[in-house]
């Protein structure tokens, strides 16, 4: 499906749609997909870029608490819009399967702020 020009596909292994703006990738695991706007997305990404010092400072915190080791690397994350169409929060996955493992950790966003953080794996 092309929506606003942007590729949206849903794969049936993961049961999710996915979908990559901007460089970065968006998943949605619900059946069905209200998709945001080009405007929508792009407030998104600047939600996501500017709480992104605050994120990584928990993530090195966080990894270091969890394994008592330092944070070798930033790690990558993905966007998951499960609840953004209902409620505007979205959520920011972030692993790095190379460095930490199985262990990940979200961060749930809304009206630009971490409202709940996840770890586990």
């Amino acid at each position: 499906i092309v929506v606003e020009g942007i590729e949206v596909v849903f794969d049936r292994g993961q049961e999710a749609w996915h979908f990559t703006y901007r460089g970065t990738a968006f998943f949605h695991f619900e059946s069905t997909l209200l998709f945001p706007t080009r405007p929508g997305l792009d407030l998104i990404l600047e939600t996501i870029e500017s709480l992104a010092p605050e994120m990584r400072s928990r993530i090195e915190t966080g990894v270091r608490e969890l394994t008592g080791k330092e944070l070798p690397g930033a790690g990558s994350y993905i966007v998951d819009l499960e609840g953004f169409s209902k409620d505007r929060i979205f959520c920011v996955s972030w692993s790095d399967d190379s460095a930490w493992g199985d262990l990940g950790v979200d961060f749930e966003i809304k009206d630009r702020v971490i409202i709940d953080e996840c770890w586990g794996d």
